[in-house]
């Protein structure tokens, strides 16, 4: 500011204001840092009595934020506390969400049938599936069953309302079927006798399968003997292939249904060392669990090393290996025609219907008998 001497009050009082107005210029206001103006900042919890009034409920790790229901997200309440749900609750997003809320319908209607027709349903969707798993037919037939069943009966209530594709069939078959056909199992199996069976995979993945099927006899249901799938036993790491590892995830599944090993009477495996030897197989382990277990051999194995003994034995007599010849004898007639009319015209002179020629060696001839 430039000092003057001024007589004038009238110059002076105009200087001052002059030089207050450049002062303003020179130093802008400073904005403040608060981000709500006009309130308090301080940190309030979530009260549970909002919830009456207001589609909110409160956030599990966060109690100073309230979780909006209809737009499924998190909102802070820390600083105006109830203000700050009003505020939210007037936001046109809010409101369409709850108005979109409000016009969708409940999931029971897809879960439940109305009328007396649900119950009918939900028995042809099991029926189905029932028979999908007995014929040994992909899941994915379902999916054209549907649309099927309402092209050939347009005027059946029980076809128009059949709904189960893939995911719903294979839902029925491991949440429902499943369970209630293992549980039959281990409560028949706790109280009768029955005979094991298992057999392991081929070692072609990270994970070695070893079902197990148990085979038992009810006189008040099948009264035959039937086979039943218990358990897949599944197990990894270096160790899966061995006998003692296999046995422990047995006896570990046997463990937690509570099945006693005193009622299993046999056991069929195949005749490898692993299955069937004297020490640390699978049969031994079972032995030292129930001593009067019988061990069964597979026959068709049993079969195939006669087959192949008598096999030898014969080609050193006749020096012809019968295998041979029937492997040469498939190949002729696999991939020419001209063989294959040859045979049917010998097939007709002998007064014969024809058959085609398999594939056959004597490491399957055993599975024959």
């Amino acid at each position: 500011m430039v000092k003057r001497i001024r007589t004038d009050a009238a110059d002076i009082s105009m200087e001052y204001a002059n030089s207050d107005s450049e002062t303003d210029r020179e130093v802008p206001a400073q904005k403040s840092r608060r981000k709500y103006d006009g309130a308090v900042k301080c940190r309030v919890k979530y009260k549970p009595s909002w919830a009456k009034d207001y589609p909110v409920k409160a956030v599990l790790n966060d109690c100073y934020s309230f979780f909006c229901i209809p737009r499924g997200k998190s909102v802070s309440c820390q600083h105006q506390a109830l203000r700050n749900v009003k505020v939210h609750c007037e936001l046109d997003t809010h409101r369409k969400k709850l108005e979109a809320g409000k016009k969708s319908h409940s999931i029971r209607g897809f879960l439940s049938k109305p009328g007396n027709s649900g119950s009918d349903v939900i028995k042809a969707e099991v029926m189905v599936t029932t028979f999908l798993v007995q014929h040994n037919l992909p899941i994915a037939t379902a999916d054209h069953l549907g649309p099927l069943f309402k092209e050939i009966s347009p005027d059946s209530k029980i076809a128009a309302e059949y709904a189960s594709g893939r995911t719903k069939t294979s839902a029925i078959l491991n949440v429902a079927l499943g369970p209630h056909c293992h549980k039959y199992l281990v409560e028949h199996c706790n109280s009768h006798p029955f005979s094991l069976g298992i057999d392991g995979s081929n070692d072609t993945g990270l994970n070695k399968m070893n079902p197990v099927t148990i085979r038992i006899f009810d006189i008040n249901r099948s009264k035959m003997v039937t086979s039943h799938f218990f358990d897949m036993c599944v197990n990894s790491g270096v160790d899966g292939g061995k006998a003692a590892t296999i046995f422990d995830v047995m006896d570990e599944k046997f463990t937690k249904d509570g099945i006693p090993w005193l009622n299993a009477i046999s056991l069929s495996v195949d005749n490898t060392n692993a299955m069937i030897g004297c020490n640390n197989s699978i049969a031994s382990h079972c032995k030292a669990k129930n001593q009067s277990i019988f061990i069964r051999g597979c026959p068709c194995h049993l079969a195939h090393l006669a087959a192949t003994a008598a096999n030898i034995s014969f080609t050193e007599a006749i020096c012809v290996n019968v295998e041979d010849v029937l492997i040469n004898l498939y190949y002729w007639f696999d991939k020419s025609s001209k063989h294959k009319g040859k045979l049917a015209e010998y097939f007709e002179f002998c007064d014969q219907e024809y058959h085609q020629v398999c594939n056959l060696s004597l490491a399957f001839l055993g599975t024959l008998y």
